[in-house]
């Protein structure tokens, strides 16, 4: 018996949310984001092998010539490494989508391990704009007391592009 991947669940996942809300109404809105990766997780496993290796050698030859104190900090070296490929693989699969009909809307939302679901009546959902704590801007998307950030993995140029349409299909209210 074959198993599917969790990618490929994924994407399934989400072709048939927006498949399924597509067949009730049209989309007034309809978005997909995910993670722009350029290497892959054996991609990274190489880097990580040649930068190790790099590190090591030249630790090896400062060590050659009596700077063997250098030895600790250049395993500590490849160790940060290998903690900032182990994080970002973490976030492989994040993607998030928004579906908006002209009575309903889904949101759907992967951070690392974490998946969010956010679905209910569009007339009573409400958007809010807002900047986080760095200064760049933030789209929240409120349902009852449930809120989520969307656009999260959108460029600022993007996010604004998102708001205008938002603004179209939701109310927007001041924060």
């Amino acid at each position: 018996m074959a198993f599917a991947s969790p990618a490929t669940i994924s994407r399934l996942a989400r072709q048939f949310m927006m498949t399924k809300a597509a067949s009730i109404e049209p989309p007034l809105l309809s978005i997909a984001t995910h993670q722009n990766r350029s290497l892959s997780k054996s991609g990274r496993r190489v880097w990580l092998v040649l930068i190790a290796a790099t590190v090591f050698i030249v630790a090896a030859g400062a060590a050659l010539v009596g700077a063997w104190i250098i030895l600790p900090f250049a395993g500590f070296e490849v160790l940060l490494v290998w903690l900032a490929f182990h994080v970002l693989g973490r976030h492989d699969m994040d993607y998030e989508s928004l579906v908006v009909t002209r009575s309903e809307f889904k949101w759907e939302g992967r951070n690392g391990p974490k998946i969010e679901l956010l679905e209910g009546a569009r007339d009573w959902a409400r958007f809010c704009r807002g900047n986080n704590k760095f200064g760049s801007s933030k789209i929240q998307l409120m349902y009852g007391k449930n809120t989520v950030v969307v656009g999260r993995l959108m460029s600022a140029a993007q996010r604004g592009e998102l708001e205008a349409q938002m603004a179209l299909v939701f109310r927007c209210v001041a924060r």
